[in-house]
């Protein structure tokens, strides 16, 4: 079984409610605030592995492997883009399973 994690880095309350409205099964989902303490050591370490600056930054791993990253930088709508990203994936998913 593949194992899809999504890391993002956010800042706003505004990501981190469109964020929560995505509804995807078998995704595992972590979430790094910038605007705690805890949550701006791992945004940025996440970030700089890809040298990305902006949020969100948004990394897309299966079975712990690569697979994706969205950055703000080059996406209007990292979110949306990352809607996409897993709707492709679980058709991906679904004719490997069957």
């Amino acid at each position: 079984m593949n194992v899809i994690n999504v890391s993002i880095t956010v800042d706003s309350d505004e990501q981190l409610k469109a964020i929560n409205e995505l509804e995807f099964d078998d995704v595992y989902f972590t979430i790094f605030d910038e605007r705690y303490k805890n949550g701006k050591k791992e945004s940025w370490a996440l970030k700089n592995k890809y040298a990305a600056q902006l949020n969100p930054f948004i990394e897309i791993t299966i079975n712990d492997k690569f697979y994706s990253m969205i950055y703000a930088e080059a996406s209007q709508s990292p979110i949306s883009d990352l809607e996409i990203a897993l709707k492709k994936l679980n058709k991906i998913k679904d004719t490997l399973n069957s």
